[in-house]
């Protein structure tokens, strides 16, 4: 099994990996008629984007995107070939009607890395969670402190064990259910 590759959300310069969402999101790469392949084994789903905020609306910025049929022009844009990660369409600026909680991070520490599914909250030195209405961005939470605190539990106790089956479900969810700060 393979860590997935994640979504992005770029905030204020910079782009955060999405590591919860606490509701489905508005945006499906097939409700436009795409059908996305398994790009690699990083990417089961076939596609993977980025949702930038701005003037705190939620947009559809990139869709990277791999699929056997050939792709149209979408939203005026002509697909662009990505080394080794299928193809692109970059500028879209499609707005997202998403409607709850993101949770995202920077600065990766190698050491809480796992080899299967989406990185935890706590894998990161930046945590933020935004809540949305609407597409609209309401607040931005600084949850940092709490992913340090989850941090030093797990180097004091370690890890909890699990049944490795609900662990194996757990790691490939971008659920808030498990993966909330």
């Amino acid at each position: 099994m393979t860590a997935q590759r994640h979504e992005l959300l770029g905030y204020q310069d910079k782009e955060y990996s999405i590591l919860a969402i606490e509701n489905k999101f508005s945006f499906s790469p097939q409700d436009y008629g795409f059908n996305p392949v398994m790009l690699h084994t990083a990417c089961y789903r076939g596609y993977y984007c980025l949702y930038i905020v701005q003037e705190d609306d939620l947009l559809l910025d990139k869709l990277s995107i791999n699929q056997e049929e050939e792709l149209p022009i979408w939203r005026g844009v002509k697909p662009g070939r990505e080394e080794n990660e299928g193809w692109s369409y970059a500028g879209l600026e499609l707005p997202v009607e998403y409607t709850g909680g993101i949770i995202a991070g920077d600065g990766f520490i190698r050491k809480f890395y796992q080899h299967m599914g989406f990185q935890y909250p706590h894998c990161y030195e930046e945590v933020l969670e935004f809540k949305f209405n609407g597409g609209k961005l309401e607040e931005v939470k600084d949850k940092s402190q709490k992913a340090e605190e989850a941090r030093r539990i797990i180097r004091d106790r370690g890890l909890p064990r699990k049944e490795i089956t609900r662990h194996i479900r757990e790691t490939f969810s971008l659920s808030y259910r498990y993966k909330k700060i």
